[in-house]
């Protein structure tokens, strides 16, 4: 539907942008070019110019646009782990997804860590969406336990305040309790977002 031409055979497509002087660019393309060959790419593709560079991106920035072709809702959350550990967190993912009978693709910012898995739904299945909520926790857990945190971009608002534990101790909360109620004293900013209500505590 979008035309942009990748492998449909592919499982999954990376996107390498490359930013520096023009001198020794065309060198450090096809060195790039060649790791990606040796890991057994199906195809690697270069942009020479801006029309194909915009071709290629076509697929990434029209993905949560298309998803409605495959299921009416989703929900996706953006934990981070260290790029090193992309590989693990993407299988943790899958095998997640595949034990809980959900249907799930990831989008992610592969030069940062950061994952947004799209658990697919349909909000109407209310035995669905629950198995999708407590999914969606799980990533959060699975990127928490090697070693990255439970917002990448996206911060953390109200639904990943129960989270926020797998991170942060009791006294890193409670140092950022202090912090808060020293800039808003009577709990009027964003109240019951961003830290996890404390006993006594106005606010959030």
């Amino acid at each position: 539907a979008l035309a942009c031409g990748y492998p449909r055979e592919a499982g999954a497509v990376l996107l390498i942008e490359l930013d520096g002087l023009r001198d020794g660019m065309d060198d450090l393309a096809e060195r790039i070019s060649a790791l990606c060959r040796q890991n057994h790419a199906l195809e690697v593709r270069v942009a020479t110019d801006e029309a194909e560079r915009a071709l290629l991106w076509r697929g990434r920035q029209g993905t949560f646009g298309s998803i409605t072709r495959l299921a009416p809702n989703y929900m996706s959350l953006d934990g981070t782990v260290p790029r090193t550990r992309l590989p693990e967190a993407l299988r943790l993912i899958s095998e997640l997804a595949r034990d809980s009978g959900l249907q799930v693709f990831c989008v992610l910012h592969a030069g940062d860590g950061n994952i947004h898995p799209c658990f697919l739904y349909d909000a109407k299945d209310h035995a669905q969406k629950e198995r999708v909520e407590a999914a969606s926790m799980e990533v959060l857990r699975i990127c928490a336990s090697l070693g990255g945190t439970v917002s990448g971009e996206h911060g953390i608002g109200v639904e990943k305040l129960p989270a926020m534990s797998l991170v942060f101790g009791a006294d890193d909360l409670r140092a950022m309790w202090h912090v808060k109620l020293a800039f808003d004293p009577q709990g009027l900013c964003n109240p019951g977002k961003v830290l996890p209500r404390e006993e006594g505590r106005r606010g959030g």
